[in-house]
């Protein structure tokens, strides 16, 4: 399973964050806050080419990056409303099997698997929602349906590897796509006397459009030409439809480009030619204007694959991932803190000690209600007490309301989604509905623990309940 932990708490106060590595540097921070206000970060795709376990997905924030998982990926991509993206696979005895996982705001929405598809590369979402993927291992672009349906889009000849067609991206003319070369053989651009063969093809004739590519990766069309990342020239180019072309080297394999204005991010991984000093994997951000490196960020991870920009709430989706059932999440959490050998009966929630019965619920409740009338209440809760806590028997806690001095039905609840960490926020919709009877009325709005209390820490007062007109 990916997404959201269940082992125990971590330090940040939210969704099981770690860090990443390196700090961000100052100038890359203030980019970074700029572009979250305007709801803009950025998402890393990794993975360890020798399986030691060095990949996984990356979100770069301005306080640091954020490890949301370590499950090597290569291609992403993103239509605003889903995150796809492609775990990384490895052929076993001849039999390939891909994996493509949809994410939106609340989490797994979609997976599949692609029988046959071999070393995924790159991801592309086109305008009906098709997901485009790169088979690279067997030098074709397909098109995967809704359904799974794996319709062939651009099919190079020669046998296995043997053009490495590799990322692809959509412009007002159309699909074009980057390979390291037009050779007949599996793998026969890989010859180093070959290496600066790569090429930019349109996928829609067929045709050349850039060639004297150095193992090419990432186009992206710019003003009236492409930037291009040049892996195996450790560097990325600017090349316009004159002919003009304009280089910037990155001390690394460069490869994952994703474009805001007038500035880049670009994934950096160590260099594999031999032409510049070894270096961990980094993003670096690249002002296009002066044509300059301005900051990079160290990332935990061997090699770096694809960069996207996502919303917050895509954001919190990714690190849903397959948590997406609140319950199966806190009987897993609950069956981890069995005991060796004890019955296979998860624990309940048991009674908070009564030093402990505080849980911070913020809340905006408006002074007036319309008796009879529903409101959904935005509530923001925040575990302060010393436990994890959940809506588990035989003492659930929950968030909850009751009018004061009325009929005890006058009340409901909200079950957390999942366990909840010391210090863990989460936000929560409680829906309230007024009493009948007009008057003010006592309410309260707060934590509970079931046959236990409520718990402190919420909200109490009086709001007036006005007769429905």
């Amino acid at each position: 399973m990916f997404g959201r932990k269940v082992r125990g708490p971590v330090e940040r106060d939210v969704h099981d964050r770690v860090l990443g590595d390196g700090p961000i540097p100052d100038a890359m921070a203030l980019v970074l806050q700029e572009w979250l206000s305007r709801a803009l970060i950025p998402i890393v795709s990794t993975f360890g080419d020798s399986l030691t376990g060095g990949g996984g997905l990356f979100a770069l924030e301005p306080g640091g990056v954020e490890v949301i998982d370590r499950i090597s990926s290569t291609g992403l991509a993103t239509n605003g409303s889903m995150v796809w993206r492609a775990f990384r696979t490895l052929g076993c005895g001849g039999v390939w099997l891909s994996e493509l996982v949809g994410c939106d705001r609340l989490g797994l929405a979609r997976y599949l698997r692609l029988d046959g598809i071999t070393d995924v590369h790159d991801l592309a979402i086109d305008e009906g929602g098709d997901v485009l993927v790169v088979s690279t291992g067997d030098n074709r672009t397909v098109r995967v349906g809704a359904d799974g349906t794996v319709t062939p889009v651009l099919v190079g000849d020669g046998t296995g590897d043997a053009w490495h067609l590799n990322c692809v991206t959509s412009t007002d003319e159309g699909w074009f796509a980057t390979a390291f070369g037009q050779r007949a053989q599996h793998r026969a651009w890989a010859r180093s006397d070959r290496k600066g063969e790569g090429v930019l093809l349109d996928m829609a004739s067929g045709e050349r459009v850039i060639g004297g590519l150095v193992h090419p990766h990432d186009p992206r069309r710019i003003g009236d030409g492409w930037l291009i990342a040049e892996s195996g020239a450790d560097m990325i180019s600017r090349v316009g439809d004159d002919g003009s072309k304009r280089t910037l080297p990155l001390a690394g394999w460069t490869r994952g480009l994703v474009i805001e204005g007038n500035l880049a991010l670009v994934g950096v991984s160590a260099s594999r030619e031999g032409t510049a000093e070894p270096v961990g994997s980094a993003v670096v951000l690249v002002d296009l204007d002066r044509w300059q490196e301005v900051g990079r960020v160290e990332v935990a991870c061997e090699e770096i694959y694809a960069l996207i920009l996502v919303s917050p709430e895509l954001l919190e989706g990714l690190r849903r991932g397959a948590g997406t059932n609140g319950l199966r999440l806190m009987e897993a959490a609950a069956l981890d803190r069995l005991p060796e050998g004890a019955p296979g009966r998860w624990p309940g929630a048991a009674p908070l000690p009564e030093d402990d019965r505080r849980i911070e619920v913020d809340v905006e409740v408006p002074p007036t209600f319309v008796a009879g009338e529903t409101v959904v209440l935005e509530c923001r809760l925040r575990n302060t007490t010393r436990v994890p806590i959940a809506s588990l028997e035989p003492n659930p806690i929950s968030l909850g309301f009751v009018w004061g001095g009325i009929d005890e039905t006058e009340q409901g609840r909200a079950m957390l989604p999942w366990l909840i960490w010391p210090g863990e926020k989460i936000e929560l919709n409680l829906v309230v509905t007024a009493p009948n009877a007009p008057g003010n009325h006592s309410l309260t709005v707060a934590a509970v623990q079931e046959h236990i209390a409520w718990l402190g820490g919420g909200f109490e007062g009086i709001v007036e309940v006005v007769a429905a007109e």
